[in-house]
């Protein structure tokens, strides 16, 4: 899936695709895509534009000041 994913996001311009090293092997658990201006106004644009284009996203790690144990400790 990952070379589908590479294909599709190559052309995309500002955004940097996951690398892998040449003599290593992934899993492709995650497929994280680092943004320097494609995806304009944050987290939740970002979301709205992928789906828009039928592409599936998830947030996979919430910050610990976000979990809500933490967030009543204040």
């Amino acid at each position: 899936m990952a070379v589908r994913y590479n294909e599709a996001f190559r052309s995309v311009p500002g955004l940097t695709l996951p690398e892998q090293h040449p003599e290593s092997r992934s899993s492709w658990h995650l497929y994280v895509l680092r943004d320097e201006q494609a995806l304009h106004g944050g987290r939740d644009a970002a979301f709205e534009q992928l789906c828009a284009l039928n592409i599936g996203v998830q947030v996979h790690y919430i910050p610990v000041y976000r979990q809500p144990y933490y967030r009543n400790l204040g």
